[in-house]
């Protein structure tokens, strides 16, 4: 009986070598070294994203839990094959998302001043620097988790983690971003 579930020894053999080359190459060492790098592979086989996509840039350990970039999370809905119709500016993003399969709608949105409150907004930082990106990753991720949770998984997008976690020191060399502060990439603080 097969179960797609369950790997499959020649499955989990691949990813463990794609695992210790990619550690290897030194790009994802700031992923947790061996076991985060085949924890985050283990857990894209499961939601369906290229391993290499996920080690490069689309996912990350965080304290124990997965974080996805914006971009992946975005791509992730869009090919699962439901829609969404994005409002944003420089203050807030609103987005609103169609289950392909239900037709279930819902509405999401974050705003500069909600990072205000949340103390997520510092001088210098993400939410300065690139504003409309940053309220696009959170109305994105709140979106997901109340809408596509079945796309996404358990995981939280990039940046949300670490402010929860503030006073939690991570373990060295665990990876507590993995992005630089580019409106490709976003750090959210």
């Amino acid at each position: 009986m097969s179960n797609d579930l369950i790997p499959t020894q020649d499955e989990v053999k691949a990813i463990e070598i794609m695992s210790k080359h990619a550690v290897e190459s030194k790009f994802v060492e700031k992923l947790g070294g061996y076991a985060g790098v085949f924890s985050i592979a283990m857990y894209a086989r499961e939601i369906g994203v290229p391993v290499m996509m996920a080690l490069f840039g689309g996912m990350a350990n965080i304290m124990g839990k997965i974080t996805i970039a914006p971009q992946l999370m975005n791509a992730m809905i869009r090919k699962a094959g439901h829609k969404m119709d994005i409002d944003s500016n420089e203050v807030r993003c609103i987005i609103k998302g169609t289950r392909k399969d239900t037709g279930e709608c819902c509405t999401a949105s974050f705003s500069v001043e909600e990072a205000r409150k949340a103390g997520l907004y510092k001088e210098g930082g993400g939410w300065s620097k690139y504003p409309s990106d940053m309220c696009f990753a959170r109305a994105l991720s709140r979106l997901a988790r109340r809408l596509f949770p079945d796309v996404i998984g358990m995981a939280y997008v990039e940046g949300e983690i670490e402010e929860d976690d503030k006073k939690t020191k991570p373990s060295k060399g665990v990876k507590t971003s993995i992005s630089d502060e580019t409106p490709d990439t976003i750090n959210i603080e």
